[in-house]
């Protein structure tokens, strides 16, 4: 995991946590954070995907849904999407729900959409928040034996990173979800099974998060009474834990970039910059 500490940008923010940026601006910040952080972000997409690049579900139902929620940040989007196109290549599909964004990103989804690398696509007129569009996310794909919830602001940066989440959830039952950590903090190793995992006695960041069909029949979707920016990550590792089941995160902590954005970010009123708080 590397998470980019600090960066000049000007986000607005109001008392509910929602951020949003100037489009213009936000492009403006994020071509300056790829020039200090090059190496670790994906070139731009220059053509369609050839099919040994993007894969479509092979089995009837091994496959994972991948489910984004994203509202405005079109350049982090951008990003995020890139690199899952990039490094991937586990049977899955690609699901996006819009919570009403109006810089952009509905038409950058759209084309997307439009040549194949995204399967589902959702486009709200309001924001109803995260718990709900990535329920709706959630329930496109009934059959899918996983749902990974992805959110935009990360950057994969490693190929196999899908195949190796898969491979621990099925082997280790005990496990009610598993997730890369995106936390500042670290957990110990621990085997089981005969595998290397971090458990986690609370609950996981929900970043990148999946989420097997058993766990699913057993305790059903993200809680959506929290309001737009709650605590539906929470609420799912308790009912989790209550459910007999443990959480942990995977064994690599490095496994790709965290935009620094969201309620997670403090921002300086004075000097606009921004310190990434997770």
């Amino acid at each position: 995991m590397r998470h980019i500490s600090e960066f000049l940008g000007l986000y607005l923010q109001n008392p509910k946590g929602v951020v949003n940026s100037n489009p213009q601006i936000s492009q403006e910040e994020f071509r300056a954070i790829i020039q200090a952080n090059r190496p670790y972000f994906p070139p731009p997409i220059q053509k369609p995907l050839t099919i040994l690049q993007y894969e479509k579900p092979v089995f009837p139902e091994k496959y994972v849904n991948i489910g984004m929620v994203t509202f405005n940040r079109l350049e982090f989007t951008k990003a995020a999407l890139t690199a899952l196109f990039q490094h991937t290549c586990f049977p899955h599909v690609i699901t996006v729900v819009d919570n009403g964004s109006t810089d952009g990103t509905p038409e950058y989804l759209q084309s997307l959409h439009q040549q194949g690398f995204i399967t589902n696509l959702i486009l709200l007129p309001s924001n109803v928040g995260i718990a709900k569009a990535s329920n709706l996310a959630w329930s496109q794909e009934p059959e899918a034996e996983y749902y990974l919830k992805l959110d935009n602001d990360i950057v994969i940066q490693k190929p196999g990173w899908l195949s190796r989440m898969v491979e621990v959830i099925d082997r280790i039952p005990e496990l009610g979800a598993i997730a890369y950590n995106f936390e500042r903090e670290s957990y110990p190793v621990r085997e089981i099974r005969g595998l290397p995992v971090r458990p986690k006695i609370g609950n996981l960041n929900g970043a990148c998060t999946l989420i097997p069909k058993r766990t699913h029949q057993s305790l059903g979707f993200w809680c959506e009474d929290y309001g737009l920016y709650g605590e539906e990550d929470a609420d799912y590792g308790l009912r989790i834990h209550l459910h007999g089941l443990q959480n942990a995160y995977m064994e690599d902590e490095k496994v790709g970039l965290h935009l620094p954005a969201g309620r997670a970010a403090h921002i300086d009123a004075q000097s606009f910059k921004a310190t990434d708080g997770i």
